[in-house]
């Protein structure tokens, strides 16, 4: 049996193109490669204390900033509330240590002007690759130490990059900073504050309202090999076995795809930039915690660079989230984590530490994918590029929303408008004008 669409990955965006494809009168089928919808929103109990449950993967949005996100919770009648980082930063104060010195604010304004500036040179909904940005995508860390931030100013920017970066500022580029920036309105508050809302009951809820329209989910089918012939695509799943569609959406992560035999290969540029695993190491750490605060947030040069209250455990105790570099603390060594916490808060009694290392996982191989020093003027919009009737969606190759579930959504309504609008059949493998 021919289907009309196979869609890879059961993710937000996978979903969402199966849907809508569906909705258009395609016949659709999702393979997953695990045995869970929702790729990397995954909320579960925790590992410490199954009482209550956990987010381990994406969580927050903007519904100011996120129209499709907050057009799906509507969708399907799910209710939102503050996010807990926006709680905490709700009761901003000295005891929280978010006030910024008198004497700093006039370098900090200063430094913000320069970043607003920068920003604005980005045009969204256009690749990177042809603004003219050259001499921005330059090392994170070099672009931030010419700002020559003050001392609180230089502790909030390192704790914001750890959120959204969460790899060696050395190593990925400064667009990756300035990108969000730009996208939320060209609003470094609204960047820095897009992660203010919540799903009240978590999202996978909004996982399963979606998945509930999608006819026939696969799971646990990893895929090995897309081949495509005249009119169809050969969709490989493990050794030996064979499905054909006539279209194809990829929306696994990108460091995925080293994984899958493309028939004809990817464009050399694009299948260099996929070899060279772009990476993003975040870690977010749920730490159960005794004798601390309710609505604290932390921030500062620790190894846990965020760090505020999510709520209750079923103990008395309290939930502390953090984001941090997974190359600069090891979660499963809790003496680590005790210190990181205790720098923040000295009394703090620390009972266990739940977490999912996205880059440790086969399926996945990251918790986001970030442009190396070079990459976003070389390959922005390209990356996301029809290869013949292969489409890609997924937050990682998101136009203007890279990493948020809002890109993921973005991709997603890309990758459905390609197959809708692919009236005829490409030339055949060798001739056809493959992007890249």
């Amino acid at each position: 049996m021919t289907r009309d669409v196979i869609v890879v990955g059961a993710g937000l965006s996978g979903l969402r193109a199966a849907r809508d494809l569906r909705a258009a009168g395609r016949s659709v089928l999702v393979i997953e490669g695990g045995s869970r919808p929702g790729g990397r929103l995954y909320r579960r109990p925790s590992a410490v204390d199954p009482a209550v449950d956990v987010e381990v993967g994406g969580a927050y949005f903007s519904p100011r900033h996120h129209a499709r996100m907050s057009a799906e919770i509507a969708r399907y009648g799910l209710s939102t509330r503050p996010a807990a980082p926006s709680r905490a930063l709700r009761r901003s104060d000295r005891r929280n240590g978010l006030s910024f010195p008198e004497h700093e604010k006039a370098a900090t304004r200063a430094a913000l002007r320069t970043v607003l500036r920068d920003a604005r040179r980005i045009t969204v909904g256009v690749g990177l690759e042809y603004q003219g940005l050259d001499d921005l995508d330059i090392p994170a860390q070099e672009y931030l130490d010419a700002l020559d931030l003050t001392p609180t100013t230089k502790q909030w920017v390192k704790a914001w990059c750890s959120t959204i970066v969460g790899s060696d500022l050395n190593a990925v580029s400064a667009l990756g900073i300035l990108m969000p920036i730009a996208a939320h309105q060209h609003s470094v508050s609204g960047a820095a504050l897009s992660h203010c809302a919540e799903i009240v009951t978590g999202t996978s809820s909004l996982v399963s309202a979606v998945a509930g329209d999608v006819d026939e989910i696969r799971f646990d089918g990893v895929i090995t090999a897309l081949h495509q012939h005249h009119d169809v695509v050969e969709v490989c799943v493990g050794d030996d076995e064979v499905m054909t569609a006539r279209h194809v959406v990829l929306a696994t992560p990108l460091n995925s795809w080293r994984g899958i035999d493309f028939d004809p290969a990817l464009p050399a540029r694009r299948a260099h930039m996929v070899m060279d695993r772009r990476g993003c190491r975040c870690v977010r750490l749920h730490i159960h915690a005794r004798n601390v605060p309710g609505g604290l947030f932390r921030f500062g040069d620790a190894a846990i660079p965020v760090l505020f209250d999510t709520g209750a455990d079923s103990g008395g105790g309290r939930i502390l989230t953090g984001y941090a570099d997974g190359t600069a603390i090891d979660p499963r060594n809790l003496e680590h984590v005790r210190a990181a916490v205790q720098s923040y808060l000295p009394d703090a009694e620390i009972v266990g530490v739940d977490c999912h290392d996205w880059s440790a996982d086969p399926l996945y191989r990251g918790s986001g994918t970030h442009a190396r020093v070079g990459q976003p003027t070389i390959m922005h919009e390209r990356l996301g590029a029809d290869h013949g009737r292969i489409h890609f969606a997924g937050s990682d190759v998101a136009l203007n929303y890279p990493g948020y579930m809002e890109g993921a959504l973005e991709a997603a309504e890309r990758a459905v408008e390609a197959v809708l609008a692919s009236k005829s059949p490409p030339p055949p493998p060798g001739t056809a004008p493959v992007q890249g």
